[in-house]
């Protein structure tokens, strides 16, 4: 019966962008008191907006994305933290990395007790590749297993994925479309219904 939110506030002291919390009011429109979850970026320059959700024992998983510690471009990592009770205001880093290689814009569409699901993109800092949009399934939400095929064509980059469950694995998914290329480019908003099956097999987890 009530609802938190997430987001990402510059410090002007430290011009770094930390992630905050606050609950909102009953009708969604207004944010109560605002209270620092002590995760900032350190000064990194690839590094994300939180995506939370709901566990099935009522914590909250924050996922985000960080450059990789090889410094490489387009190699960004996923991380998460989780929550230490269902109040969802104070967190511990989760050991690891949900992603590496290169994915962002990480978007959990199912959090349930060994069947998840997530959507995310590929890098933009390919210079003339497509961002792609992917599908990965996990047992727990910490270790993912990437579906190898991508989900949009490489003629545009796909990016930005949310999505709103519509029924049993089926998924109405909303993203960004817009030319490869880097710097700025016109963006258009787009919709797309997703079903996912389920498979027979649970993939082998990615060590």
């Amino acid at each position: 019966g009530s609802r938190r939110a997430y987001f990402v506030e510059l410090d002007p002291n430290t011009k770094q962008k930390v992630i905050y919390t606050a609950p909102l009011s009953a009708d969604g429109r207004t944010l109560g008191e605002r209270v620092s979850l002590g995760i900032s970026d350190g000064g990194a320059m690839a590094w994300g907006v939180p995506d939370a959700v709901v566990l099935p024992d009522n914590r909250v998983r924050l996922y985000w994305v960080e450059p990789s510690p090889s410094g490489r471009m387009a190699d960004e990592v996923v991380v998460s933290a989780t929550s230490t009770d269902a109040s969802g205001t104070s967190f511990v880093r989760d050991g690891g990395y949900r992603t590496t290689g290169g994915f962002v814009d990480f978007e959990v569409l199912q959090a349930n007790d060994g069947d998840w699901l997530a959507m995310m993109s590929t890098s933009p800092e390919n210079p003339g590749k497509a961002q792609r949009l992917m599908l990965a399934a996990s047992d727990d939400g910490l270790t993912w297993v990437i579906h190898p095929k991508p989900l949009t064509p490489a003629s545009m980059s796909y990016l930005d994925p949310t999505a709103v469950k519509i029924g049993p694995r089926k998924f109405k998914v909303y993203y960004a479309k817009a030319p490869n290329m880097l710097g700025d480019r016109p963006y258009e908003l787009e919709q797309g219904i997703l079903t996912v099956k389920k498979s027979k097999k649970k993939p082998a987890k990615k060590r």
